[in-house]
């Protein structure tokens, strides 16, 4: 009986040690990639590029989860008050998907299978189409899609990611941030491509991280942050210069206005400001802490800014002051 008793425990120990392991495996490889959140010496244009825009087989598509997932609302847009964009993680496992907010509720508009991230959406200027990245192979890179979420496409193809993405108002380019083109860095500058794929041009070369590009309404400049603060250059990488110095507090995560008079834009306080587009006083908007890097983005009538906490998205009256929460979710992007 005592053999047998011993040759049980044994077993038993061996089968504990078999589960725990298989546990620790399954934990490592459960990472959350999500990626941040720079002074130029010169323009670099890499030679002329494609990167062929892959539709997503249909068999990857298929093989997700049909089931819709819940996301915590508080509020509805209004009818005519436009539709928001966003990420957020309502299963809890720091996987995000996008999803579109409008006066009909919320409605997923990506669903990855638990081992990737799809992130930092973007509206086009015309509302057809919606740039966003996904980590889903090979690293972060920027795919596009209709604005019903069909017609995945990927976009670029860079080994040390692609973030951040930004249409021209043309719909015929987007600027993004991103590490290297070569060989990895650790510093983040500005790039511009080609709807196409074809055509990667760096616009910033830099020591520190230069990064969330932004077009301006008439698409002939870009604002974005880096160590100096809030900086505008032509959007062909030419004349740059700081609008927004850095003191006390270093700014961030520019976003212009509709009408193209102001940037809107976050500090390492947690809080939100506004300044004129041609540099001047700096005006806090709202003391509110919020969540770092997201940019804030504008209602399309210029009255409003719809921003995360890092944990729900509210909108700012900017006139009033007051606030509105609206879903929980974080990186908003608002379009008539």
């Amino acid at each position: 009986m005592r053999a047998e008793t011993r040759f049980l425990l044994s077993a038993c120990a061996l089968a504990l040690l078999l589960v725990v392991g298989a546990c620790d495996a399954r934990t490592a490889t459960r990472l959350s990639t999500r990626v941040p959140t720079g002074l130029p010496s010169s323009q670099v244009t890499q030679p002329e590029t494609r990167v062929p825009q892959t539709p997503i087989p249909p068999s990857e598509t298929s093989a997700r989860p049909t089931a819709s997932p819940t996301v915590e609302t508080s509020v509805a847009l209004q009818p005519g008050e436009g539709r928001i964009i966003f990420e957020a993680d309502p299963d809890g496992d720091y996987k995000p998907d996008i999803f579109i907010l409008d006066s009909q509720g919320v409605r997923p508009l990506t669903r990855n299978d638990g081992t990737f991230h799809n992130y930092d959406p973007a509206w086009s200027a015309d509302g057809q189409r919606i740039a966003f990245v996904s980590s889903r192979e090979h690293g972060s890179n920027i795919y596009l899609m209709n604005a019903d979420g069909t017609g995945e496409q990927k976009l670029t193809d860079l080994r040390w990611g692609a973030y951040m993405p930004s249409w021209s108002p043309d719909g015929t380019h987007i600027a993004f941030s991103g590490r290297g083109l070569k060989e990895y860095t650790d510093q983040f500058e500005i790039y511009v491509i080609n709807m196409d794929g074809s055509r990667l041009v760096t616009l910033t070369s830099s020591f520190e991280d230069e990064e969330n590009p932004t077009w301006s309404p008439d698409g002939g400049k870009i604002a974005f942050s880096s160590p100096e603060g809030i900086c505008v250059m032509n959007a062909d990488g030419s004349d740059r210069r700081v609008v927004v110095a850095n003191g006390k507090w270093r700014y961030m995560a520019p976003a212009w206005s509709p009408d193209g008079h102001w940037l809107a834009f976050t500090a390492d306080n947690k809080l939100i400001y506004r300044a004129s587009a041609d540099g001047g006083e700096v005006t806090l908007l709202m003391e509110r802490h919020i969540s770092l890097p997201e940019p804030p983005s504008w209602s399309p009538d210029g009255r409003k800014i719809a921003f995360s906490d890092g944990e729900f998205i509210y909108v700012l009256d900017i006139q009033g002051g007051s606030t509105l929460k609206l879903v929980k979710g974080e990186n908003p992007d608002w379009h008539e």
